[in-house]
């Protein structure tokens, strides 16, 4: 663990990026990213926090950036939040598909998966060039 202070007493930027890998190790370790999608109560809140995890996770990332003074972190949490709620359209989506037998419904959470996947893909990225 790293712990440097400096003179007037605070944290180091490495010893906050420290704080924040530990918080992530946690994270993780209670919250695993599901490795296929989750039945549909999961879609919606169910436990979550909303949008399968992503409103914990846009939590987490704000907690990073007031910790780290990094703002980018912030950015990313805030784009977490509008992903969190293209899932929890997608669970409305395929509820009201399931309710009218919608195949317009079913065709329009496709293309608001495959547009959540895209913005998470990037966001991923922008945390692995911050972590790099």
């Amino acid at each position: 663990m790293i712990a440097e202070i400096t003179e007037d007493g605070t944290a180091t930027v490495e010893a906050k990026f420290a704080r924040v890998q530990r918080l992530a190790e946690t994270h993780m370790a209670l919250f695993p990213v599901p490795r296929q999608l989750p039945g549909l109560p999961y879609l919606g809140d169910a436990g979550t926090g909303g949008g399968l995890f992503r409103a914990m996770w846009a939590d987490f990332l704000a907690e990073t950036a007031e910790l780290t003074g990094v703002s980018a972190f912030q950015e990313i949490s805030d784009a977490y939040r509008e992903v969190s709620k293209k899932w929890t359209g997608v669970a409305g989506l395929l509820h009201e598909a399931g309710v009218a037998s919608s195949r317009e419904s079913l065709h329009s959470a496709s293309k608001l998966v495959h547009e959540a996947a895209e913005e998470e893909q990037h966001l991923m990225s922008r945390l692995m060039e911050l972590s790099s």
